[in-house]
Parts: C-alpha cells; structure tokens; sequence
C-alpha cells in the first residue's frame, strides 16, 4: 500500500488539535456535499469534500483524499487553520521545508494566469503533496516520495520526485 507524505510536525500538531477539538466537533459531523470521480476501472480516484457554503475546505476534516487505482489512499489533505485554500485568488497548492515553513505558493484566479509566489527555504528540502490540484481536478500524482523543486539559469522552476533525480 502507498505510503501517505510525512507531514512537518507542526501541521502534524495542529491536525490533532482539529480533530479532536470540541468546538469543531459539530462542524466535522455536520452533512457535506462530494464531488467523486473515478478510474477507469471503476473506482474512486479523489474525493473533494465541500461544506454547506460550498467552500471546498472545513476546518476539522479533510478536503481532499485520493486514491491509486488498485483502491488504495495515497493522500488525504486537512486544513491548517483554515489557510489553505484551492478556490479564488488563494493558494492552489503550497509547499513546506523540513521545519514546516511555507516556502511556495502557486495561487490562481479563475480565469486568470498562475501567479507564483516563492519563500526563501535555505539548505532545507521542500516537499510537496502527492498530488496537484488545479481547476480541472488531479494533473498527475507522485506516491514514490518527496518532490523537489528545482530552478534552471532563467529562473524557471520546475518539479521533479525524488525518483528522478541523483544526488551527489
């Protein structure tokens, strides 16, 4: 079975805090509407859950959980205090260093180009999700390990999973 990300602890903290917070209990339980789509061969291939205002993310559940297509989970998103979000002009997808700090952002307008944001990480590794979620649902998925981000001489950056790359 594929191996979920390893998470920084301090999202690790904070998704304890939600799941077992009181106050939120009533929003965890309450009905949500799915949007599911499948493989080819039938099965669930990512569910997106949405609260009762239609925001793609509640605090205190996950927003996102995917899976391969032999059924397993390889990926199952929570919200960090409600920062990240995959609608309007908030982040599309965000990236941590190994200390937990955000060091990537790539936020979208629907309708509009990406705008990229980047944040100095140092020496440390920077991991991304298993997955990439844009408008049009899952652009591809990666359970093979951490990817990196790697920037050429004109500044581009591209993303590459560790199972392609050598180090020295």
């Amino acid at each position: 079975m594929a191996r979920l990300p390893q998470l920084p602890m301090e999202l690790v903290s904070n998704i304890l805090m939600l799941r077992e917070s009181p106050k939120h209990a009533e929003i965890i339980n309450t009905c949500e509407t799915k949007s599911v789509k499948l493989w080819e061969n039938g099965k669930t291939k990512y569910t997106i859950f949405f609260n009762d205002a239609n925001e793609t993310h509640k605090i205190g559940a996950p927003a996102l959980v995917c899976w391969d297509e032999e059924g397993n989970k390889v990926f199952e998103e929570w919200v960090k205090l409600g920062v990240i979000h995959r609608s309007g002009s908030n982040p599309a997808r965000t990236y941590w260093d190994s200390n937990g700090k955000i060091s990537h952002e790539i936020l979208f307008n629907r309708g509009q180009l990406i705008e990229m944001k980047k944040y100095d990480h140092g020496s440390a590794k920077v991991w991304s999700s298993t997955y990439e979620l844009w408008v049009d649902g899952i652009v591809g998925m990666d359970v093979h390990g951490p990817k990196y981000i790697l920037e050429n001489d004109a500044g581009e950056s591209y993303e590459y999973p560790e199972s392609m790359l050598e180090f020295a």
